[in-house]
């Protein structure tokens, strides 16, 4: 291949096209077929388009791609998050082997965190937004797609791109694009099965043109797995439904429409100390059987289920003058409930169902008796003042600590069942203009608009007396309402950007505009709060030409994670303003004949941090939620180098590495929270990098493909005072499969074999929550194999 690789023409290509468009037309990951039926010429320009975008190249801010190869080499069922983790400057850890729990699931990049309390990554499924991904109400990646569907992945990892259409994206925007339907009919399937009671099918039927310029596919999944500590009583299980149908025509107009449907119902994982983890780092603490001794970590009592159903309609119109219009109306609706078996039963001083957080708590059955007037009275025989059944009094209200002695004649332990109901409603456009000016100038204007109407309650029920260990519950069994909540979010953000080049010099500029408005309304009191923030979030960048294989890039972005809609719960927000964050990439990027590499230093000042500065605490009390007053208190200030290089060694050797150095700090201290300036943000390693070689020797016809890689996490803080450390580790991982060809009536057959964490070693991946100290396993080792074939 000649070195002149005419990256000018290319780079402009890339930008004009656009992303989406690159990818839907086959450019980024060819199939083989394709390949084989270009002319040379063609295959090398593929080629080195592909090898651009793994690095980001053309690009103005930091851009690391994952494409069809790293994907198709994973195990099938793995969690489209956990695609990611090879990427610089990116830590994904999860609950187990596929990524079957949300509640555990944490991802960072560049020190921004997603986890189930805190959304500052945003996310996108090709033109759609993903929407606020917190794990009470939220919504991520895995509900809308399944990996063998996908094209590749791009992760921004400062949210640079000004198209990104999120109210979370205070960090990195990753960007999920998904494959055009396949042009030929057929049928393709997959079976896998593995560790932990692991069992995944997959089927997929592609119509091929059915009309002219029209193709589609309809696929299914279902997967199951069992938690992996004690005896497997945890059990996930997922069913996934993708429609997809794609028209392109001569006029320039292409059309993509898209449904997803989606059901999880996964049983949680708990978090651990480190002297637990110490003790014992196989077991997260919950406990298979039902006990009243132990209802409260009954793992069939801790759980989640959800339904997502998504549609949308990408319409793309090019225009012979090179002026591109994109439009993307879309909707998602959810409904899902979060569970758990607490060992006592609330007991309203009225008697009713009622939303109130006051009133006593009974622990035993026997311990409260109500008046003819429905007045909550001590029960015969138990000391009013001492409540011999219970241990302390926390003003009005009976605390929640178990008195072990348990001294009250005549009282009966009791348990019950705690629902948080969610429910979501999101429709929303996404449109941008694309405008060439003369030679020089590429105008583009853009917005997103959205609608967003979200209920959260919380109910208690009885469990039967007869069966307690039945956690299953009729809804009508309710005998309390904590709460009753709805809101409405409207959001408008506004850009427009200006692409310049000035021969080896491309600039863009761009300003964003972006406002939240949300009204809470409290259906049982007839309470409504509102609250509105808007951000004027500017864009700049460059990238400079050294020749026609390295470049320089920089950026700037401003990037802006809005209140989440829950703050209002606690009152008035006028006195909080929108988590902010300031971030500058500076970088070197180089494509050759057989390598690609990018070095990227980055600083990010991330200003008006929200922290907990006055909880309202009782002990282990998980009654009081949204007990706890939010405040601006200062910030972190985060910088670092990021390493990436894909290089091709000879026909059959083939290598990628990524290599990250991190140093990420509190700029104020926070004594309520326990920071002082200068600590580390918790679990977020100095150094991490992941390294895989992949081998496909030709004595074999090229049907075997083995790949091997480690991932290394270094030591980080556990907690915000940083009196922890989380020791290092690293993860191994196989990849092999073996093409066995056509097979009684079956084409196409492949076996494939995958492994992670292949030493079994024993580490904790992440802390629970924003304040650390209590800590996740990481999953042991896990095996899988994967039939697949094609009808």
């Amino acid at each position: 291949m000649s070195p002149n690789f005419k990256i000018n023409a290319l780079t402009v290509g890339i930008k004009r096209a656009g992303l989406c468009s690159l990818v839907l037309s086959g450019l980024a990951v060819p199939a083989k077929a394709e390949v084989l039926s270009k002319a040379q010429d063609e295959i090398e320009e593929v080629v080195v388009t592909a090898e651009a975008k793994l690095i980001g190249f053309g690009e103005s801010h930091a851009n690391n791609t994952v494409d069809l190869t790293a994907i198709q080499s994973e195990n099938p069922g793995l969690d489209v998050m956990n695609l990611i983790n090879r990427l610089p400057g990116v830590n994904v850890t999860q609950g187990d082997a596929i990524g079957g729990n949300d509640y555990a699931t944490r991802i960072y990049i560049r020190g921004m965190s997603n986890s189930r309390s805190t959304a500052q990554i945003g996310y996108m499924i090709d033109d759609m937004p993903n929407g606020d991904s917190f794990y009470g109400g939220g919504q991520k990646p895995n509900r809308f797609i399944d990996s063998e569907n996908l094209a590749q992945i791009n992760v921004g990892q400062n949210a640079s791109d000004i198209s990104s259409a999120s109210n979370t994206a205070l960090g990195g925007t990753v960007r999920y694009y998904t494959a055009k339907p396949d042009q030929e009919f057929g049928l393709k399937t997959a079976i896998t099965g593995g560790t932990d009671d692991l069992s995944r099918v997959y089927a997929r039927l592609d119509s091929g043109e059915f009309a002219p310029g029209w193709s589609s596919f309809a696929s299914y999944s279902r997967s199951e797995i069992s938690s992996w500590p004690g005896t497997h009583s945890g059990q996930f299980d997922r069913e996934h439904f993708d429609l997809k149908v794609h028209g392109e025509f001569d006029s320039g107009l292409t059309l993509s429409l898209k449904i997803s449907d989606n059901f999880r119902d996964e049983d949680d994982y708990d978090s651990v100390s480190l002297a637990e983890f110490r003790s014992n780092p196989n077991s997260d603490g919950l406990v298979d059987e039902f006990s009243f001794d132990t209802v409260a970590d009954l793992r069939r009592g801790w759980g989640g289920t959800r339904w997502d159903d998504a549609y949308s309609l990408e319409i793309t119109q090019e225009f012979d003058s090179g002026a591109r219009v994109t439009a993307t109306p879309y909707f998602h609706h959810q409904k899902g409930y979060g569970w758990w078996t607490p060992p006592y039963r609330i007991a309203t001083v009225s008697g009713k169902i009622e939303s109130t957080e006051g009133g006593p708590r009974e622990y035993f059955e026997g311990t409260y008796q109500r008046n003819p007037d429905g007045s909550l009275v001590a029960a015969a025989g138990t000391d009013v003042t001492g409540f011999d059944c219970l241990s302390g009094v926390h003003g009005d209200t009976v605390d929640y600590a178990l008195n072990p002695n348990f001294s009250c004649a005549g009282a009966q332990r009791i348990a019950t069942r705690r629902r948080s109901s969610y429910g979501l409603d999101r429709m929303g456009l996404t449109t941008e203009v694309e405008l060439p000016l003369g030679e020089q100038h590429t105008l583009s204007i853009g917005g997103w608009f959205e609608y967003q109407d979200r209920d959260n309650g919380r109910e208690w029920f009885d469990l039967d007396p007869n069966d307690p260990g039945n956690v299953s519950v009729p809804f009508s069994s309710v005998h309390w309402i904590a709460y009753d909540r709805n809101y409405e979010t409207k959001t408008v953000r506004i850009y427009a950007q200006d692409e310049m080049e000035f021969g080896k010099l491309d600039i863009t500029a761009g300003l964003v505009y972006h406002k939240v408005e949300t009204t809470l309304t409290e259906r049982i009191e007839g309470i409504e709060r509102s609250q509105s923030n808007n951000e004027w979030l500017p864009k700049l960048g460059m990238v400079y030409r050294l020749n026609d294989t390295s470049e320089i890039f920089g950026s700037y972005s401003r990037n802006v994670r809005h209140l989440r809609d829950s703050v209002l719960t606690d009152g008035s927000t006028a006195q909080l303003n929108p988590e902010v964050a300031d971030n500058f990439d500076l970088g070197y990027r180089w494509l050759g004949e057989r390598m690609s590499f990018v070095a990227q230093a980055f600083l990010s000042q991330f200003n008006d941090r929200l922290g907990e500065v006055d909880p309202v605490v009782a002990g282990l009390d998980q009654f009081l939620q949204n007990s706890v007053n939010l405040l601006n208190v200062g910030g972190v200030d985060t910088m670092g180098l990021e390493l990436a290089s894909n290089f091709t060694v000879n026909d059959e050797l083939s290598m990628y590495g990524s290599f990250s150095v991190l140093d990420s700090e509190y700029t104020e201290d926070t004594p309520e929270e326990g920071i002082v300036a200068g600590n580390q943000l918790i679990n977020v390693p100095t150094f991490q990098g992941f390294v895989e070689a992949s081998w496909v020797p030709q004595a074999l016809d090229n049907k075997f493909s083995f790949s091997a890689n480690v991932k290394y996490v270094g030591e980080r803080e556990g907690n915000l005072a940083n009196s922890e450390t989380i020791d290092s580790y690293s993860i191994f991982g196989l990849s092999a499969s073996y093409e066995l060809g056509d097979l009684v009536g079956l084409e196409q057959v492949k076996l494939q074999f995958n492994a992670q964490n292949l030493t079994d070693e024993d580490y904790l991946a992440a802390p629970d929550g924003d304040s650390g100290g209590r800590y996740y396993i990481g999953a042991p080792r896990s095996l899988s194999v994967t039939l697949r074939a094609q009808l």
